[in-house]
């Protein structure tokens, strides 16, 4: 869909009385009607995140892996699996160097206590934590990352209002309006439409 035909359908709709209304869209959890009318329980498909959701954390650097964790464990919320990633990281570490080696284990031919030992040997000297075959190879550590600014809307609807930007300035908010800058006391993060984040430092 181009940018004209969204116009054009933002043109023909704009009347309507729930036109401005957030749209509601059914998460992982819920069951739609179909399933909840048929009475049949959701299979473990029906669980898994949105590939959108998955390819948006992945390009961000975060093993593809931890993401559906994160998304399954969120309700498919991107910035709530952002924070979860960034506060499972260490746990998450330790469980891929555990799944890394089993695997490794699980690859061998001959189980023997030499085949065994090899397969300790090359997880431990080839495989750093934070190595994903389908993400990225990052040799400087994990992908840490911290929010520094986001931009939220003030107003009734998407028809009135404005939108103001939030900035993390030497560790306070500071809220950037139209005619003002001033120190933000608590910054409505949930509320952002696009968020900014900087890699910090693995030092």
């Amino acid at each position: 869909m181009g940018p004209e035909m969204a116009f054009n359908w933002i043109i023909a709709h704009m009347e309507e009385p729930d036109f401005a209304e957030p749209l509601a869209l059914p998460t992982f959890m819920e069951p739609g009607p179909s399933v909840a009318s048929s009475g049949l329980a959701a299979t473990p498909l029906d669980n898994h995140p949105p590939e959108e959701s998955i390819a948006i954390l992945t390009s961000m650097g975060f093993p593809r892996r931890h993401t559906v964790q994160a998304l399954k464990a969120t309700n498919n919320n991107l910035e709530r699996a952002l924070d979860w990633i960034f506060t499972h990281t260490e746990r998450e570490e330790e469980e891929e160097e555990t799944s890394d080696a089993l695997s490794d284990m699980a690859d061998t031919t001959e189980p023997n206590d030499s085949a065994f030992s090899n397969a300790n040997t090359h997880s431990d000297s080839t495989l750093s934590p934070d190595q994903d075959a389908s993400g990225p190879q990052i040799k400087d550590g994990p992908g840490r990352y911290e929010l520094f600014a986001f931009i939220s809307h003030i107003g009734a609807s998407t028809m009135s209002g404005h939108y103001v930007c939030h900035i993390k300035k030497e560790g306070r908010w500071v809220i950037f309006n139209d005619h003002k800058v001033c120190l933000s006391e608590r910054p409505p993060k949930d509320l952002g439409y696009i968020y900014f984040y900087r890699r910090l430092s693995s030092s």
